[in-house]
């Protein structure tokens, strides 16, 4: 009879324990799903993701299924709070069966982010050269997207050596007025002047064609920025995809102890 009732108090001791234990774990998982929706809404929102620039759908497809996901955790984390302070078995194997689901979504998201960065190099330069070509000046979110890298990246149309000869072969140069400019304005360099950002000389940089001589005037390399942006976007892009897919896959390796409580507690309860 004692050795009962001492096993009674063992195991009610242990069933709170694994109660109060899981209720932590489910407090350290909302965290994590209030994470994973922070970066993924910064990854769509940042002006830097230049989706129509990198070629590929998988960037914000990644950061699309973070936000959805950890939605999901932070609403569970609040089912599984309530399971496991009522000690309602059925709850805690919905628990279980969601979490898992969450699981596998996020390791998804978290590969997707990593796959992101084996792509790049196919597609970059390619859809890269094709926008500024084709739909710089034209499209507003190419505009937007060229316009956010030079400007944000400190850089200047695409290919190594021949970067501010790309301009004259768009369809934005042939639209420009004589004397025609050889790069846009976000091509230039800026100087902050009491808060206010103001190109520090906007006709060097730009250069001039002048067809009644001709003559090319190019832009001044002290005005205007000479690096590439291939390999400046891609260190962009490859930086939001590592915090993407590290994220996911953090968070998910989070939710194993979630799975392993919410069972452990399950086969406790009568």
């Amino acid at each position: 009879m004692t050795r009962t009732v001492a096993y009674g108090k063992r195991k009610a001791s242990w069933e709170k324990c694994l109660r109060y234990t899981l209720c932590s774990i489910n407090v350290v998982t909302m965290l994590g799903g209030l994470a994973l929706i922070a970066v993924g809404a910064w990854v769509i929102v940042d002006k830097f993701s230049l989706e129509s620039l990198v070629g590929t759908n998988l960037y914000n497809s990644a950061a699309w299924i973070l936000i959805g996901t950890g939605c999901a955790t932070v609403a569970l984390s609040l089912f599984g709070c309530f399971g496991a302070m009522r000690g309602i078995r059925c709850m805690l194997m919905t628990y279980f069966t969601i979490l898992f689901c969450i699981f596998v979504i996020l390791l998804l998201g978290g590969i997707l982010g990593f796959v992101l960065r084996s792509q790049l190099d196919e597609s970059m330069r390619q859809t890269m050269h094709d926008t500024m070509i084709r739909d710089y000046g034209f499209v507003d979110t190419v505009n937007d997207a060229w316009d956010a890298m030079q400007q944000g990246f400190g850089c200047c149309a695409v290919d190594d050596g021949y970067n501010l000869t790309n301009y004259i072969h768009s369809r934005w140069y042939e639209k420009q007025e004589s004397p025609r400019p050889l790069v846009p304005e976000t091509c230039c360099r800026t100087v902050d002047i009491d808060g206010h950002l103001s190109y520090v000389n906007l006709t060097e940089c730009q250069g001039r064609y002048l067809p009644k001589n001709p003559q090319y005037y190019w832009p001044n390399p002290d005005y205007v920025y000479t690096e590439p942006c291939l390999m400046k976007g891609k260190a962009g892009v490859k930086e939001h995809a590592v915090i993407l897919g590290s994220v996911g896959v953090s968070i998910a390796c989070s939710l194993i102890a979630g799975m392993i409580f919410s069972m452990c507690l399950f086969k406790e309860i009568a």
